[in-house]
């Protein structure tokens, strides 16, 4: 019997090599897509806790201020409740400072208030120039305030600083 002569090895071998070609192109789209994923999720996460940790340090700055404007607030009253005390009647700061709290400003904080005699001066960021103008233009309808002026520098993240000096004017006390 006569066995006939055909090869198949070498078309074994080229199946095999294609083969193995595709599996290691699906393997390393499988491992870039992972590996894409976990690197989008570690940043999306990493972004998510960064902008925690500014909202909570904000939060911290805000409420120490505060606390600290209480504390001189409480003091300066005790001063006035004392007999032969020197008084000063300005208009309440307070009432001012709380009107300015019900302003539609959503991403603006401020950062410091300074009270002297009757130089105010507030600083402060705030995100979108519109809430700026907000701030301003309440200030400038109030009867008790003169000579306002304002500084604003827009810093590399889209934040605008503001700087806010007027003058009260001596009025009834609460």
């Amino acid at each position: 019997m006569i066995k006939a002569a055909i090869n198949l090895l070498p078309w074994r071998a080229a199946q095999r090599s294609y083969l193995l070609k595709n599996f290691m192109i699906m393997l390393v789209s499988v491992g870039l897509i992972v590996t894409s994923g976990v690197y989008l999720s570690y940043r999306l996460n990493n972004d998510f806790i960064q902008k925690k940790n500014i909202l909570n340090q904000q939060i911290k700055q805000n409420s120490t201020l505060i606390s600290h404007y209480r504390k001189r607030i409480y003091l300066l009253k005790k001063q006035r409740s004392i007999p032969g005390s020197k008084k000063l009647v300005y208009y309440n700061i307070l009432q001012l400072l709380s009107q300015l709290s019900h302003l539609p400003v959503e991403s603006g904080y401020l950062t410091k208030l300074e009270v002297k005699n009757h130089f105010v001066t507030l600083k402060g960021f705030t995100h979108k120039q519109n809430e700026l103008d907000h701030i301003t233009a309440f200030l400038k309808k109030q009867t008790n305030i003169e000579q306002l002026q304002l500084q604003h520098i827009e810093h590399t993240n889209n934040q605008i600083a503001f700087t806010l000096n007027f003058i009260l004017k001596a009025g009834a006390s609460s």
